[in-house]
């Protein structure tokens, strides 16, 4: 049996099966264009487009970093090319690497499913990457992440590390050597703890002025 490393991308059309109900003929013609830009950004990184479905692909790549390149430039080519007074296409990636079977010009194996996972978990116009995978991009790509955390998938055996591609560092171009990717969490704004004043004494109009005060603080 024939096996391969690859870095895999899943991505569909979100809500496209609402689009085809509400406009099917001009949904499909727009699909066919989504398509074939997929396969074009796909091609033009050294990667293949091995599977398509009614509202996505997926594909493989040599190099995880071009796998997340691809998906980025995907993400970009297709918000610059909505027409006005139409639907807008919005689509979410799953990104992940692993060791997958090869049946003739299919892939198949756990890998994939869960790269497919991950990218039913992501978020509209999301980039969604395995733990992984980022292992192997961190280093020597300039796109930047927010790390979402352990994620719990059906049938997947153990957590799963998810990250969100957030962006990419702009002038990495002009560097002459890999920038290390900025890794961001997602993080509850500080807030500060208010505790009741104390009054000493009984006068009763200073222990309302501390009550007054405490509640005036918190609001």
């Amino acid at each position: 049996m024939k096996r391969r490393m690859a870095a895999l991308m899943v991505a569909d059309i979100v809500g496209y099966s609402g689009m085809m109900e509400r406009a099917e003929e001009q949904t499909a013609e727009r699909l066919a264009s989504c398509q074939a830009l997929i396969s074009e950004k796909v091609d033009l990184l050294d990667g293949r487009v091995f599977k398509t479905t009614g509202d996505g692909a997926l594909a493989e790549f040599p190099s995880a970093v071009n796998a997340v390149r691809s998906a980025f430039e995907i993400r970009s080519a297709l918000a610059g090319a909505q027409e006005p007074d139409t639907e807008p296409f919005r689509m979410r990636f799953g990104l992940h690497i692993a060791d997958v079977v090869v049946q003739g010009d299919d892939l198949v194996g756990d890998g994939i499913n869960l790269a497919a996972r991950i990218q039913a978990a992501a978020e509209p116009d999301s980039i969604y990457v395995s733990g992984a995978l980022f292992d192997h991009v961190r280093r020597n790509s300039a796109f930047i992440f927010d790390d979402l955390g352990e994620r719990a998938f059906k049938n997947i055996t153990e957590p799963v590390h998810l990250y969100r591609v957030r962006g990419e560092i702009g002038a990495h171009r002009l560097q002459s050597a890999p920038t290390q990717l900025v890794i961001t969490t997602e993080r509850r704004p500080a807030s500060v703890a208010v505790l009741p004043f104390r009054v000493s004494g009984d006068d009763e109009n200073q222990r309302y002025l501390a009550e007054g005060l405490t509640e005036e603080l918190i609001v």
